[in-house]
């Protein structure tokens, strides 16, 4: 997948875009608290975009310090 492979903020952006008419792109660094800061860096904040019944979908990445399992 490409997104996987070659993943970048950018194209985590374009993919939204594709895939979500109301995504609007808000790149925001987000910051940590003490108790996450041990367990992820690079918290960002990509985008937006409503969903079903007004719902908001919050788009955010993280880069895991830990090994990612089939149950992350």
């Amino acid at each position: 997948m490409e997104i996987i492979d070659n993943f970048s903020i950018q194209n985590l952006t374009i993919f939204f875009r594709t895939k979500l008419y109301t995504f609007k792109p808000q790149i925001e660094e987000i910051d940590l608290s003490d108790s996450m800061s041990d367990n992820f860096t690079d918290l960002f904040k990509i985008g937006e975009a409503e969903i079903d019944n007004n719902n908001e979908l919050l788009i955010i990445t993280a880069k895991s310090l830990n090994q990612l399992t089939s149950r992350s």
